[in-house]
């Protein structure tokens, strides 16, 4: 179990270097300050830095090419992808260890001696994420995709997977069921209903938000690749068309218009190999 920021680093030492030689060769000031960054004592932003490695390293052997997007004066999404002649943009975020065990409750490492215990979720956060992020990433030539990291251990195994995902989508679910006023009890049955609340796409009012994310992408990376839980979630109305074929071998929840129009929130899952073949996916949540 990773505990510790230096174990984080040698957990993932291979992203690192991988990004440490290809930064330096594209931009020597914004690879002097990402170096800065990754050795700073102060554990959120060296934790930053090393997300950045790590997504690097993840979808740049998913891609034909790569290449550095932000400029380090104005800013501006993190990198530029393309594969199979489509170019879209990505933006790293990271939620410290730090943040994500005050909103879960659970601790960055695993205590045998614990038990069961509650924990809270992560969809609060991921939707500040999402929305402290969508000036940097609007009006731009290219979809951009929102990657959204944590190297919590504990969270990135139990907190991140396809339910979460559907959570991020169309956000915090409530119990509702058809209630006697004169019995005290319920009638009927219970079922799962949404406000749309902390949705990452979906206004309060159920109307679409139309800015600036196409995509969202969520990644445990508290667990090392290949073992690291990786869900991506597509804008049902993005502002430039995106196809998760551009990104093989995540698993995408895209909307299904078809239930929308009859009043349910349905998750269908997609997944893409290399070449752009879809390869087959369980649906179950």
């Amino acid at each position: 179990v990773v505990t510790k920021i230096s174990d984080l680093r040698v957990a993932h030492s291979e992203s690192i270097a991988a990004f440490d030689v290809w930064l330096a060769k594209q931009n020597r000031v914004t690879h002097s300050q990402w170096q800065k960054r990754i050795k700073s004592t102060d554990s959120g932003t060296s934790e930053g830095a090393i997300a950045e490695a790590v997504v690097f390293d993840y979808l740049a052997c998913r891609c034909e090419s790569v290449s550095l997007n932000e400029d380090p004066s104005t800013g501006g999404p993190d990198l530029l992808f393309e594969h199979h002649g489509h170019k879209f943009l990505v933006e790293v975020t990271n939620l410290s260890i730090e943040t994500v065990t005050r909103s879960t409750g659970l601790t960055h490492h695993l205590d045998p001696q614990s038990g069961f215990q509650y924990y809270g979720l992560l969809t609060k956060n991921i939707y500040r994420k999402c929305r402290n992020k969508t000036p940097q990433v609007s009006r731009r030539n290219h979809p951009a995709v929102l990657f959204v990291t944590t190297l919590h251990f504990q969270a990135s195994a139990i907190c991140i997977g396809k339910l979460e995902a559907c959570h991020f989508l169309w956000g915090t679910e409530k119990l509702s069921a058809p209630f006697d006023a004169e019995s005290g009890e319920t009638v009927g049955s219970v079922r799962n209903v949404t406000h749309f609340k902390n949705s990452v796409f979906f206004r309060e009012d159920a109307s679409f938000s139309t800015r600036g994310i196409c995509a969202l992408i969520v990644g445990g990376f508290g667990l090392v690749p290949p073992d690291a839980n990786i869900f991506g979630i597509l804008h049902p109305k993005p502002p430039l068309s995106f196809d998760p074929s551009w990104i093989p071998h995540v698993e995408f929840a895209r909307l299904s218009h078809e239930q929308l129009r009859a009043g349910q929130l349905v998750a269908e899952w997609v997944k893409f190999d290399l070449d752009g073949k879809s390869i087959a996916v369980n649906q179950s949540m």
